[in-house]
């Protein structure tokens, strides 16, 4: 992939990240509305239930895995982006010495536009 594989999989795995984290939360939402469905029919016959502690543990332990993995994947991307990263400076910048001389650089700045007259040629 000419250098960019650790970019396109961190890609690749952010997005399916992203994907499964869109279907979790859907299904969450779906079980807090059966759960609110269900809460409305005991409030209707007059009984009560107790909160469920171990719940909210779970939730909290899945939110934090999936904070995790995206710190996780948001740090390989960086890690990956490092190496392929090109730094640029002015020929001035150069030219005094502050340009790395162990990485790749770029090298640039304003040009000027200058016009030039041809010169006639002589012909033979």
């Amino acid at each position: 992939m000419g250098g960019h594989a650790p970019y396109v999989w961190s890609a690749w795995g952010v997005t399916a990240l992203l994907l499964l984290a869109t279907v979790w939360h859907a299904r969450v939402e779906q079980r807090q509305l059966l759960k609110g469905l269900k809460r409305r029919v005991r409030r209707q016959n007059g009984t009560r239930g107790a909160p469920n502690d171990a719940k909210r543990k779970q939730k909290l332990f899945v939110i934090l895995g999936l904070v995790s993995l995206a710190a996780i994947a948001v740090g390989l991307t960086l890690y990956a982006l490092r190496a392929n990263i090109n730094l640029f400076f002015s020929p001035v910048q150069i030219a005094q010495g502050d340009a790395p001389m162990e990485r790749q650089i770029r090298a640039g700045g304003m040009v000027k536009r200058v016009r030039f007259q041809e010169t006639p040629r002589a012909s033979t």
